[in-house]
């Protein structure tokens, strides 16, 4: 039975199904003849917003609303997001709501319109939506139109790997300092980071997220150290589950928990254990 271990508090028409749409496509469509022009730009304008209003986003929003959004929502946000940078990168230039649900098991075209909505207005009905623009507007949301600068706590095995790992740049989160208490490792190389001694962490300053990778019984004192750095948001691998104070967020992800999961599942599917 895993243990939650809890640091210490301190100071009209439905969209249309467009399928693979390409220039020409929208050519053919009448969005780029100059008598439809104002319905495209009416999508831009929608899925884009103002250069003012996209670096505004969280001040117009007000706090109690944002606060009213569904978690749900905010976890499906990501998948929109990658959704999205695939089509982008796949050259598509309009997408309907019917085509992302296609894309992200689970997710139905009505929820994905109801997760925008939140946020605004997007597309145009019959249409759909432009994909570079809804991209950066989610991006907005997400916060991801900007750099990260990320702590790590953890140079071993699981810690190098994640300094290693693109995916985090490619989102906007950089790991630009690396620690551990370990005399073995302090003074080391590691991603192209030298490893500094954890005592260093409470002087952190100017870094917000933190993400943990230490073993189970060090995962307390690691978060301490990093709120006190002044971290608000922090990813945890360590297998601990961290309850810590707001405002700071905690995001646990327990990677043996989920292979137990798996082993469960398999159980009553695999033939190799059957009689188990």
């Amino acid at each position: 039975m895993r243990r939650s271990v809890e640091a210490a508090p301190f100071h009209g028409v439905a969209p249309l199904r467009i399928g693979t749409c390409t220039t020409s496509a929208i050519a053919r469509s009448g969005l780029g003849t100059a008598r439809a022009r104002p319905v495209r730009d009416r999508m831009r304008e929608q899925g884009r917003g103002s250069s003012k209003a996209r670096r505004t986003l969280p001040v117009l929003m007000e706090k109690d609303k944002l606060q009213r959004i569904p978690e749900p929502t905010i976890q499906r946000l990501p998948l929109y997001y990658r959704c999205l940078s695939d089509l982008r990168d796949s050259d598509r230039e309009v997408v309907s709501s019917e085509d992302i649900a296609s894309r992200i098991p689970g997710v139905k075209a009505s929820q994905f319109r109801k997760d925008l909505s939140y946020f605004g207005e997007f597309g145009v009905q019959g249409v759909g939506y432009l994909v570079e623009p809804l991209l950066e507007r989610i991006s907005g949301i997400l916060h991801l139109d900007r750099q990260h600068d990320v702590a790590l706590v953890g140079a071993g095995n699981l810690g190098s790997a994640l300094l290693n790992f693109a995916g985090f740049r490619q989102w906007g989160f950089h790991i630009t300092r690396v620690f551990d208490s370990d005399p073995d490792k302090v003074g080391r190389t590691v991603g192209g980071l030298v490893v500094e001694n954890a005592n260093a962490i409470p002087a952190l300053g100017g870094v917000s997220i933190g993400i943990i990778a230490v073993p189970t019984f060090a995962a307390p004192a690691a978060a301490r150290a990093l709120a006190r750095a002044g971290c608000i948001g922090l990813l945890n691998f360590s297998g601990a589950k961290l309850i810590l104070p707001p405002p700071i967020s905690v995001r646990n992800v327990d990677l043996t928990n989920e292979l137990s999961i798996l082993s469960y599942k398999l159980a009553g599917l695999d033939p190799r254990h059957a009689g188990d």
